[in-house]
């Protein structure tokens, strides 16, 4: 697989804080993006991070192995664990019955493009 682009996320420029204050107080690491078929990394005027594809695919909530559904925001091991014994899912908005899934965690997914319910 051809890594298409790749970049370090200056997130404490971007965010206009400085940068003791952002390794202090958010991370000590410095994130780093890579683009893979034909993916791409947009950066919304908020700062929030959105991958892309060109083929508009998503991580369906109903049929996507577990290890997709951790590309997912705030989504992890145990919850895509969770996701997928909960199937069917009648839309992203059902997620928020998963452990640490709050509604506010649930729209981060929903707005990230990511996930999807087919």
């Amino acid at each position: 697989m051809s890594v298409i682009g790749q970049g370090i996320l200056r997130f404490p420029e971007r965010w206009g804080i400085n940068h003791g204050f952002a390794r202090d107080v958010i991370s000590d690491h410095v994130p780093v993006w890579i683009a893979l078929k034909g993916a791409s990394l947009r950066l919304l005027d908020n700062a929030t991070v959105v991958a892309s594809s060109e083929t508009n695919a998503c991580i369906d909530i109903n049929s996507a192995p577990a290890d997709e559904l951790n590309d997912l925001p705030h989504v992890g091991e145990s919850r895509a664990a969770a996701i997928v014994e909960g199937w069917p899912w009648a839309s992203l908005d059902a997620l928020a019955a998963v452990s640490g899934l709050s509604d506010s965690r649930v729209e981060d997914i929903a707005s990230s493009g990511l996930g999807c319910n087919h």
